[in-house]
């Protein structure tokens, strides 16, 4: 008796804290933060491996989350 009387203690008490507890937030998508390529300004060809301070980003494609559409399919 005391089995069940503990199992609907647990179940009550995991449902009370499911809904009472914080809610994930959504994550955001990335803010573009980029050094970008000025005009006129000669882009560097790396060969190796190479330490440079002189940094520009010729190209930049946004990251983020990509919805799943659609069933699983094999």
């Amino acid at each position: 008796m005391q089995f069940f009387y503990m199992l609907a203690v647990a179940i009550v008490s995991r449902y009370l804290a499911a809904a009472l507890g914080p809610k994930p937030k959504a994550p955001e998508p990335q803010k573009a933060n980029i050094p970008v390529a000025d005009e006129g300004r000669p882009v560097a060809w790396v060969f190796g491996d190479v330490w440079f301070d002189d940094s520009q980003v010729v190209a930049w494609r946004q990251a983020g989350q990509i919805p799943i559409k659609g069933k699983g399919k094999k």
